[in-house]
C-alpha cells in the first residue's frame, strides 16, 4: 500500500533524491515518492518544525510516528483507518517558579491518503486538561458509533501543556499546581491550542503534501470553551466550530455561594458534620431532588404545548412560576420522603439563582429549572445532576460535590493560593465571594509574574466580524439541566455575540431539555451535529433544528423519543397532532 504524495523533506531523510524547489520550503507536490505508508509515517519523527507566538517559538520534537493497522468498529469504539500516529511536544522546560518540568503534548492521527477525507480536526479536552486525548475525535452527542478519524478526519489533541500524573503536588492544589506556573497557566488558557494548531496543520501539510481543504474543532465542557476561544482569539485557524456547555467563565463562579449555602442548610438542619466538615451531601436526598423535578414538571411542563416530562422553553420556566409549587411540597409535620422542610424550599431557589456581590449585582450566571434536575424518572436513576451540587446522598463523604474541587482557585485567582488538597473544601466555604465587585475580573488582575488577568483571557466575550467575515461557522448547544456550567451564561455569551454582529449569519445555539452536562439525564441527548457543520461550511446549507434521541428512553416509560434541537430563543412545540415521540410532530416555533 502506497502512503500518497509526501513533502521533499521525508524524500532526503529516507535518501531519495529531490527535484524541483530550492530553499528550506518545498513547493506542494514537489515529488511523489514511491513510498511504502509504514516509511513515510516512520520519516516524519525526522521533521524539524518550529511554531510561534507572542509568546515564544517553540520547536517540535517527536517522539514517536508509528503506523496503525486499520480495525473493526467493537462496541465500545469506531471502527478505524489505518493510520499515522504522531506524538510529541513543545516547549519543554523546567519551571522557574516551582521546579516542575513542563511541555505541551500532543497527539496526531493522519489517516492513509485513500482514506483521509481532506480535512483537519482537533479535538477539545475536560476539566483543568492534563490529559492527552486519544486524538480519535469523540464527537459529543453521537455516542461511540463513530468519531471524526473514522470519518477520515485528520485528528490532533492535546495535554495543555501540563500533565496531571506528573505536575500534580498535593501540597499545593493537586493537579491545579500547574497554575502556580505563569506559562503553564498562560498554555491552558489559550496558547498550547495555538502552539498545536500550528504543529497539527504543519504535519498534515507535510504528510499529504496539501494543506488540509478545511479545518474543524470540537470540544465541550473545558473543550467547548476552547472551541470558543479559537473563534474569538485565532479566528482564522477553523472554519467551524462545535462548542457543547462551554465553561466561559471560572472567574465569575457561583461555587463557593452553592458549597456555603448547603453548608449552612446543613447545619440550620441539625445534620451532623462530617470530618469536622458540613454534611452537604446530606442536605437534599434523591427522593428530595426528585420532588423538586416533579414541582418542575408541575409548573412548566406545559409551557410548550404539551406535557411530556419535559421542559422545552427553558426562558419561559423561572423562578416565579416554580416556587409556589414548591411551597406545596413544605412538610405539615415531620419530615418524610414525600415532602420538603421548609429550610429546603427556601434553600433551593437561593442556590439556582447565581451569585451576587455585596451591591446585589449579579456575578455569576444562575441555574435553569429542569426536568433533569430530578434523581431518577421511571425508575431510572440519574445522578448526573446533583453530582455536582450535592454529591452522593449514600456517601461517606461530606465534600463530595464536584464544585468542592472546582478550579477556582487555581486558575483564576491570582496569585494563586498556596492550598493543601485537603484544604480545598474548606477554601471554598470560606472564600468571601459577597465583598467582590461587578465584575470579578476587577478582583483578578494581572499581578506580579502572573501577567495574564484571568478576567480577561479565560472569559468568552462573543465571537466577531473576523471569524464570520471569513466564511466560517459556529455550532453551539448546552443542557438545561447543566449543573456544572450554567445555560443562562451561554444565553449570555449569544447575546454578546449578537451585539457584536449578526450571529444568525454564522452561529446556531441549541438548548437540549433535560440533558445534564454534555450528555446524559432525562433527554434527548443523542445527536450529531458535525455533518450539519460541514454541511453548512462547506455548501452554504445553514442548519434549522437537530434531530436528537433519547440515549435513555426508559426515563419517559417508552421504547424510543425524539425531538428536533431548536435554534434559540425558538424552542420544539407540538404540532397539535402526531406521534409525541416523535420529532416529526413538532415544529420550533
Amino acid at each position: 500500500m502506497r502512503a500518497g504524495l509526501y513533502w521533499m523533506g521525508i524524500a532526503v531523510g529516507l535518501g531519495i533524491a529531490a527535484c524541483g524547489g530550492s530553499g528550506s520550503e518545498p513547493p506542494p507536490f514537489a515529488v511523489t515518492p514511491s513510498l511504502t505508508a509504514e516509511q513515510a509515517c516512520s520519516a516524519l519523527s525526522t521533521l524539524n518544525e518550529t511554531t510561534s507566538s507572542p509568546n515564544g517559538t517553540y520547536r517540535v520534537n517527536v517522539t514517536s510516528a508509528v503506523l496503525v493497522p486499520a480495525a473493526a468498529a467493537t462496541a465500545t469504539l469506531a471502527q478505524q483507518p489505518e493510520h499515522c500516529q504522531v506524538q510529541g511536544s513543545m516547549n519543554d522546560r523546567v519551571s522557574p517558579v516551582n521546579g516542575q518540568r513542563y511541555a505541551i503534548k500532543f497527539n496526531l492521527r493522519l489517516p492513509s491518503s485513500s482514506a483521509w477525507n481532506g480535512r483537519f480536526f482537533m479535538m477539545g479536552g475536560g476539566g483543568t486538561n492534563g490529559t492527552l486525548g486519544d486524538a480519535r475525535g469523540a464527537l459529543p452527542g453521537a455516542g461511540q458509533t463513530e468519531n471524526a478519524l473514522s470519518r477520515g478526519f485528520a485528528v490532533v489533541s492535546t495535554d495543555s501543556g501540563h500533565d496531571n500524573a506528573t505536575n500534580n503536588d498535593p501540597n499545593d492544589g493537586g493537579i491545579g499546581s500547574f497554575s502556580r506556573d505563569p506559562q503553564s497557566r498562560r498554555d491552558y488558557y489559550y496558547d498550547s491550542y495555538d502552539h498545536v494548531t500550528q504543529a497539527g496543520k504543519r504535519f498534515v501539510q507535510r504528510y499529504y503534501g496539501k494543506a488540509a481543504d478545511r479545518s474543524y474543532f470540537v470540544g465541550c465542557s473545558e473543550g467547548g470553551r476552547e472551541a470558543l476561544l479559537m473563534a474569538e482569539r485565532y479566528p482564522s485557524y477553523y472554519d467551524g466550530i462545535i462548542s457543547g456547555a462551554p465553561n466561559i467563565s471560572a472567574v465569575r463562579s457561583a461555587s463557593p455561594q452553592i458549597v456555603q449555602d448547603l453548608a449552612k442548610l446543613a447545619r440550620d438542619s441539625g445534620i451532623p458534620d462530617n470530618g469536622g466538615l458540613p454534611s452537604i451531601h446530606k442536605t437534599y436526598s434523591d427522593s428530595d431532588v426528585q420532588l423538586v423535578s416533579s414541582a418542575v414538571l408541575q409548573a412548566c411542563d406545559a409551557l410548550d404545548g404539551l406535557k411530556d416530562g419535559m421542559v422545552g422553553d427553558p426562558q419561559a420556566c423561572t423562578t416565579a412560576r416554580v416556587r409556589p409549587e414548591l411551597e406545596r411540597l413544605i412538610c405539615s409535620g415531620a419530615k418524610a420522603a414525600d415532602c420538603l422542610t421548609a429550610l429546603q424550599v427556601a434553600v433551593f431557589p437561593q442556590i439556582m439563582e447565581g451569585a451576587f456581590n455585596s451591591k446585589g449585582q449579579q456575578i455569576a450566571s444562575g441555574w435553569n429549572w429542569d426536568a433533569g434536575i430530578g434523581g431518577s424518572a421511571n425508575g431510572v436513576v440519574n445522578q448526573g445532576w446533583r453530582s455536582w451540587f450535592f454529591g452522593s446522598f449514600g456517601g461517606a463523604v461530606s465534600n463530595s460535590p464536584k464544585l468542592i474541587s472546582h478550579n477556582l482557585p487555581y486558575v483564576a485567582v491570582t496569585p494563586p493560593p498556596v492550598l493543601k488538597v485537603a484544604e480545598i473544601p474548606e477554601w471554598m466555604l470560606n472564600y468571601d465571594y459577597r465583598s467582590l465587585s461587578e465584575d470579578p475580573a476587577v478582583n483578578y488582575p494581572a499581578s506580579g509574574i502572573y501577567t495574564d488577568p484571568p478576567g480577561v483571557v479565560f472569559t468568552a466575550y462573543g465571537a466577531g466580524n473576523e471569524y464570520r467575515n471569513r466564511g466560517s461557522k459556529l455550532l453551539v448547544y448546552h443542557g438545561l439541566a447543566d449543573s456544572a456550567i450554567a445555560f443562562s451564561g451561554t444565553v449570555k455569551w449569544f447575546e454578546q455575540t449578537q451585539a457584536k454582529t449578526n450571529a444568525q449569519d454564522f452561529v446556531r445555539f441549541y438548548p437540549v431539555p433535560g440533558m445534564n452536562h454534555c450528555a446524559g439525564g432525562p433527554a434527548t441527548d443523542k445527536f450529531e451535529m458535525l455533518t450539519p457543520l460541514v454541511d453548512w461550511v462547506e455548501k452554504g446549507i445553514a442548519p434549522n433544528a437537530i434531530i436528537a434521541e433519547a440515549s435513555n428512553p426508559a426515563y419517559f416509560a417508552v421504547p424510543s423519543r425524539s425531538r428536533p434541537l431548536c435554534p434559540f430563543p425558538t424552542v420544539p412545540t407540538y404540532n397539535g397532532t402526531g406521534n409525541v415521540d416523535s420529532a416529526a410532530s413538532f415544529s420550533c416555533r
